[in-house]
């Protein structure tokens, strides 16, 4: 996945702009103001924590 980020200003898009939505990102890279805008790659998402285990007891407690 990428971000973009706007090097010149198009539609409501300012320069420096970060577009995020992946929607958005593709319908931009899809138009003809493709040429606007640079692609980063995007951040991996956050890692989601490890489900909590039981702490283990000695059997016939």
């Amino acid at each position: 996945m990428y971000h973009l980020t706007v090097v010149h200003e198009f539609s409501s898009y300012s320069k420096g702009q970060r577009i995020t939505d992946e929607a958005e990102v593709l319908a931009v890279l899809a138009s003809h103001n493709h040429t606007h805008v640079v692609k980063t790659p995007a951040p991996d998402p956050a890692p989601t924590a490890p489900p909590e285990v039981a702490p283990l007891t000695p059997a016939g407690t």
